[in-house]
């Protein structure tokens, strides 16, 4: 059997597993190899080649390295939690991603984790690391699958699998812990070289490396108000009974997703209501600022909170940066020649930093527009000037 790696063509007996014929090649990679790329086709390293073709790397500090360092180091500690406390029911919900980790919390308790349980989970953890334990994944009847879920107390996945139409499903094993994994694993324990386990609120935070440097913790900051909005977010779940897919499979089947839609809206619409009633009480702040990625809903959101903020007698402006783009000829271009719009460079920043503390001084500016068509910004005289209970978002 015939591969090409690295441009160059290598023969294996045909069955090699890609994990053979990675540490074949580990010495040109900085870090550790984690996936490889056959024929077109991403494939976890317990495969094998089973016929010619090219083949090419991912190591742990690619996008799907990382998230196989994720997934399987998730599969870890909840296998080392049931381990220390010698249960199969144990129930521990990975509820969100903090920083470089993931939240999680204990289910059926109110109790939040004693440092000591931590510490034994950890110290199980890296026993499991140090066995090097291989991970192997089973197509497995429906049926079966539903079976191992429910003994092992993870009555959410037999919810989800119980809408699936296909007659199997992958299942993973470690040493006898079953799971599903939307997503490719890593081969073996050993490949899951840092973590660790903190108390955090109510739960615990797995602390995991970031995807630039695999092999090293890095210190999380607290991020505590988007930590603060993540467990808001997850007890409106709790609240409108929704807080997985297997949920909202159940509420779309029993009719009731109209309901979930109109109270979703509702209790969104009342926090953006107490976020203008926050800014009301702060009667010097001439400005509020909406960030977040493309396609995000800034523009909604914002819109939303004028309405709110008129209520409670405020004048607000709508300022769109989309408006102060850089014209076609200045927006900085990528590599293959397109136009990178997402970069702060494609701003025109001194001009829209000048606009802004005209207003904030008490004078008058001209507000432009951006001709997306044309590639260039134009004026249409559109004056402003910001009042005692004038806004700007």
């Amino acid at each position: 059997m015939k591969l090409e790696i690295d441009h160059k063509c290598v023969e294996y007996k045909e069955g090699t597993r890609f994990e053979t014929i990675a540490a074949d090649f580990q010495h040109n990679y900085p870090d550790r190899i984690a996936l490889v790329i056959y024929n077109g086709k991403i494939r976890e390293l317990f495969k094998k080649a089973n016929r010619d073709g090219t083949l090419s790397f991912l190591t742990l500090s690619s996008a799907a390295g990382h998230m196989a360092y994720h997934r399987t180091a998730c599969m870890m500690m909840l296998k080392a939690v049931r381990d220390v406390a010698c249960s199969e029911t144990v129930d521990v919900k990975v509820e969100f991603t903090v920083g470089y980790g993931f939240y999680c919390t204990f289910r059926n308790t109110d109790r939040t984790p004693e440092a000591s349980f931590l510490e034994k989970i950890e110290k199980r953890m890296e026993e499991l690391r140090d066995q090097k334990i291989p991970i192997r994944k089973r197509d497995t009847p429906m049926e079966e699958a539903l079976q191992i879920f429910e003994k092992q107390g993870m009555l959410d996945k037999v919810q989800l699998f119980r809408y699936r139409a296909s007659s199997s499903v992958n299942v993973y094993n470690l040493d006898g812990f079953y799971d599903y994994y939307y997503g490719y694993m890593l081969p073996d324990t050993s490949y899951v070289t840092k973590f660790h386990l903190q108390r955090q609120h109510d739960g615990f935070l797995l602390v995991l490396p970031p995807q630039e440097k695999p092999d090293v913790l890095v210190k999380t900051s607290s991020r505590e108000k988007v930590f603060n909005q993540m467990i808001l977010s997850t007890h409106w779940g709790r609240m409108m009974q929704v807080q997985n897919v297997a949920d909202l499979n159940d509420c779309v089947v029993s009719g009731k997703v109209n309901q979930l839609i109109l109270v979703q809206e509702a209790l969104f619409e009342r926090r953006i209501g107490e976020i203008a009633k926050h800014i009301y009480d702060r009667p010097h702040v001439k400005m509020v600022m909406i960030a977040g990625p493309s396609s995000s809903g800034k523009t909604s959101f914002a819109n939303r909170l004028c309405i709110q903020l008129r209520t409670f007698g405020r004048t607000p402006h709508l300022i769109s940066l989309d408006n102060y783009y850089k014209n076609r000829e200045d927006t900085p271009k990528n590599p293959d020649g397109s136009y990178n719009f997402e970069t702060i460079d494609a701003i025109d920043v001194e001009y829209f930093n000048e606009s802004m503390k005209t207003l904030l001084a008490g004078g008058t500016v001209e507000i432009p527009r951006f001709n997306f068509v044309k590639g260039e910004r134009e004026k249409f005289g559109e004056k402003l000037k910001i009042g005692e209970s004038d806004i700007l978002v």
